[in-house]
């Protein structure tokens, strides 16, 4: 019996995942057996700012880890059609938390939630302007295990402030987390303290594929429409909040204390 070209994608992104080194993720956290809710975003305190300029996203040839902001694409239909003839999108999944499912299938696209999709060549392309309003802070809902959580706001999230060097980071309000008691603290102090796995980023601008942990990424912000993993390590934690125009927080944290409390 012939293969649907549906099971010959699936199919696909099985094998790269066992035998290339960029998609070791997929055979990882499978593995790990963590099975964790979909990744929703709660919108009920969000901040507004003014009409901000076209966004654009830039896309290589294969596969990207992507995530798409408030107020831009919100199904799978909308994105081709900005897509048009600069590049096809050949697969696209997202993960449920103990399997890939194919979100091309179920045509909708969440801020907060992260994806893995196929393009037939390299673009750059013009997602419009995010209507009315940008939204400066969002929060996303973390339950337990690995999940893939997307960027999903269109502003500038800093996780560390200017100054900081390679061994030595001061931490920075924009990037943060939520306890289940309502208190919040900074992303790389959560990490310090052992509360967060370090957000493993896909870096979609190198020819091969490959992981940075958010302290080893370059510059002090969140890449624009980045997808990360990242897993919860106490059942205290609640969410991960993004926001902009915060400030430097907390006390300086050195790399050796983010590497040991995301070794924890």
């Amino acid at each position: 019996m012939a293969m649907s070209t549906r099971a010959w994608v699936i199919w696909v992104v099985v094998i790269v995942a066992i035998i290339g080194g960029g998609f070791f993720a997929y055979w990882y956290f499978a593995v790990r057996g963590a099975v964790s809710a979909d990744v929703s975003t709660d919108t009920t305190n969000l901040a507004t700012t003014a009409t901000p300029a076209n966004t654009t996203i830039t896309i290589k040839e294969g596969w990207n880890f992507v995530s798409f902001p408030y107020n831009s694409v919100t199904s799978v239909q909308a994105l081709q059609t900005k897509l048009a003839t600069r590049t096809e999108l050949k697969g696209m999944y997202r993960w449920s938390g103990s399997t890939w499912s194919d979100v091309i299938a179920e045509n909708v696209l969440k801020p907060g939630t992260g994806y893995l999709a196929y393009f037939s060549k390299a673009a750059t392309v013009d997602l419009g302007t995010t209507k009315e309003t940008a939204y400066k802070k969002a929060e996303v809902p973390l339950a337990k295990g690995w999940q893939l959580v997307g960027k999903p706001i269109d502003s500038t999230v800093t996780f560390k402030a200017t100054g900081s060097t390679s061994s030595s980071f001061l931490p920075h309000s924009d990037f943060s987390i939520k306890l289940t008691d309502g208190t919040t603290g900074s992303m790389l102090e959560a990490i310090s303290k052992g509360y967060i796995s370090a957000p493993l980023f896909m870096q979609n601008n190198q020819s091969s594929y490959s992981y940075l942990k958010l302290y080893d990424l370059s510059g002090n912000s969140v890449p624009d429409f980045s997808a990360f993993w990242v897993m919860p390590k106490s059942n205290n934690v609640e969410s991960i909040i993004f926001s902009t125009g915060g400030s430097a927080t907390g006390t300086t944290v050195s790399r050796s204390s983010l590497e040991t409390g995301d070794a924890r």
